[in-house]
């Protein structure tokens, strides 16, 4: 297990880990996310690269959510309805499903990493709404948090095929190192560097220096994900009231309230998901 551990931070180090990519659409929507000048045309011209996110893209567009009564014929209009953070949110969680959170040799298991993720975010968002932090960026960077997982699991296949015991390893090290190799992935995505950090210390907030609060966030909405998608009881339920990291972004018990309020409808809107 050392050795396996050393080979993989030195593969890390080296760049020498393969780190999956974003498609091109997606990349290309995050650098146009930061653009003052982009506008709907473009952005549509640049979705349309992709039939398959395309339909996803009117897809959603035309859903009861965002529809209005009014049908989405055209891309543009898409695009317009839905706006660019809610199309780069869109788009990201679309690679999550179709590429990121894939797994040949734990597939179940990498599924239920992205309803966690899912939910992670759902709840980092309503977090950072309650306590006027970064909204968009507390759902990224729960969507991401355990991003790094699928990739150690590919990596470290060979080795977990030598036996049970080897397995029990694997779960270790991808455990331990999980948070490195995401923030290294959202580093190579050119994602901004809170996300990060939040990324890479949602295990041991105190060490995310000036993006603490933003790596709290996540840690917090994990614990409430994990609450929520295993049927806690309403003892432990009550308990992240008073979550120790609470302080870290200026957060009192009362105004959880509203967050734990909504564990059933985030629940609901992931049943029937991957």
């Amino acid at each position: 297990m050392e050795s396996e551990r050393l080979r993989i931070r030195a593969r890390l180090a080296a760049g020498q880990l393969e780190l999956p990519i974003l498609p091109d659409v997606v990349a290309g929507v995050l650098r146009a996310a930061s653009d003052p000048d982009t506008d709907a045309r473009k952005l549509a011209e640049l979705v349309r690269t992709d039939a398959a996110i395309a339909a996803h893209v009117l897809r959603v567009a035309n859903s009861s959510y965002f529809s209005r009564g009014t049908p989405v014929v055209s891309l543009q209009h898409a695009v317009s309805r839905l706006g660019i953070k809610t199309l780069r949110d869109i788009l990201l969680i679309v690679t999550c499903d179709q590429k990121l959170f894939r797994s040949a040799t734990r597939g179940p298991e990498v599924r239920l990493e992205l309803r966690m993720s899912l939910a992670t975010a759902a709840f980092a968002q309503e977090i950072a709404r309650v306590c006027r932090r970064n909204v968009e960026g507390s759902f990224l960077a729960g969507l991401l948090h355990h991003v790094g997982r699928p990739v150690l699991y590919a990596e470290l296949a060979a080795f977990e095929a030598k036996g049970a015991h080897h397995e029990d390893a694997v779960t270790a090290l991808t455990d331990e190192l999980h948070a490195e190799v995401g923030a290294e992935m959202l580093t190579l995505w050119q994602l901004p560097r809170e996300l990060s950090l939040a990324v890479r210390f949602h295990h041991c907030p105190e060490d995310a220096k000036d993006a603490k609060g933003a790596a709290s966030i996540v840690a917090v909405a994990s614990d409430v994900a994990r609450a929520t998608l295993r049927h806690a009881g309403e003892l432990e339920v009550s308990a992240l009231a008073t979550h120790p990291l609470l302080s870290s972004f200026d957060l009192h018990p009362d105004d959880m309230a509203p967050v734990l309020a909504r564990r059933a409808d985030i629940a609901s809107s992931l049943q029937g998901g991957s």
